[in-house]
């Protein structure tokens, strides 16, 4: 895994992109594919979601849709209540 968005954000200053390092790390590395699992409270919005989140690595950062895929599930609460809702994952 190389970055998640929790629902209490960045405990640390100054706030991390990881969506914008993971961004970097496919712009550098050409033949990579990404891995993005989103997380909502229905799989509905989950989806919707994760169809955002693809058109915004197309436009914000250059990375084509074809290289990211997307995975959805519904959110669960772990035990230190700070779920991830985002995950960008590279599996080479």
């Amino acid at each position: 895994m190389m970055g998640e968005e929790t629902k209490m954000g960045d405990q640390i200053c100054p706030v991390v992109d990881d969506g914008e390092i993971f961004a970097k790390f496919l712009k550098e590395n050409s033949g990579a594919r990404g891995n993005i699992v989103i997380r909502d409270n229905s799989l509905t919005r989950a989806r919707r979601k994760a169809a955002r989140t693809k058109l915004d690595f197309e436009s914000k950062y250059g990375i084509s849709g074809s290289r990211l895929r997307t995975f959805t599930a519904k959110l669960t609460r772990p035990s230190n209540h700070d779920e991830a809702i985002l995950e960008y994952w590279y599996l080479p």
